[in-house]
């Protein structure tokens, strides 16, 4: 069966086999489409789909740097950072453009590098927290370093906003944190993907710590956690063999 009659069915039948599965989280409102006999329209389509892809992926679940177990129910589309190490890592992994909230020391010190996360609505800084506006936010995940997160878990527990601890700035967990971030926040594993380019692209990493000033340009010696970050990406240092 094709056309508009063959969607119906197949969407109806999707909805009856997921209704008593699909978690609130995913927001998906679906009264609509059950209490209708009228085809489907290309928006109920999409809504249905959504429901059958959270459905065969989610929950999500990692063990975060701090060993604690951390789950997500739907995709995460709304992302608070609360320093420049994890907003460097959300950008690594091409979903920057999710991040709503921001620590303020993402702009007095990586303005340069990230101006984009200079727009966003600024929720304290790197040790003190306003748990009012990232809550106001409705983030789907809070990202922290591993010192902090138990306070930040305690302020925002009764909110049910999960929280996950990584630091990405030590070379012994910076594979593992980021590949971790990678399955709770992308549609595929990272390493899966990187694996799969048949051409890595050649990147010069520019770091202007101990820098006089913004026109002398230092980089990363092989070997270090940016380094290694930066063949995890899927990239090709300029400077990796000095």
């Amino acid at each position: 069966m094709t056309g508009k009659a063959g969607r119906w069915i197949t969407g109806i039948t999707i909805v009856m086999l997921l209704i008593v599965s699909v978690s609130p989280a995913s927001g998906i409102n679906i009264s609509r489409t059950l209490s209708t006999t009228a085809p489907l329209s290309g928006e109920d389509i999409d809504g249905l789909q959504e429901i059958a892809w959270i459905y065969l992926h989610y929950p999500r679940t990692v063990e975060d740097t701090a060993g604690r177990n951390v789950t997500d129910y739907a995709p995460v589309k709304r992302i608070v950072v609360l320093n420049t190490d994890c907003a460097k890592a959300v950008r690594i992994l091409g979903t920057d453009d999710r991040i709503v909230g921001i620590a303020d020391g993402v702009i007095t010190k990586k303005e340069y590098y990230l101006p984009k996360m200079s727009e966003e609505t600024v929720v304290g800084t790197w040790k003190e927290f306003d748990y009012g506006a990232i809550v106001s936010l409705s983030p789907d995940l809070v990202i922290s370093h591993v010192s902090k997160v138990p306070w930040v878990e305690d302020n925002l527990e009764a909110f049910n906003i999960p929280v996950v601890a990584l630091d990405f700035y030590k070379r012994a967990t910076l594979t593992e944190e980021i590949e971790r971030l990678g399955h709770l926040e992308r549609e595929e594993v990272v390493k899966e993907f990187v694996e799969k380019q048949d051409k890595r692209p050649r990147i010069f990493l520019e770091q202007s710590k101990d820098m006089a000033d913004l026109n002398e340009i230092g980089t990363y010696g092989h070997g270090s956690a940016s380094d290694e970050l930066c063949t995890l990406a899927g990239g090709e240092r300029l400077c990796h063999k000095l």
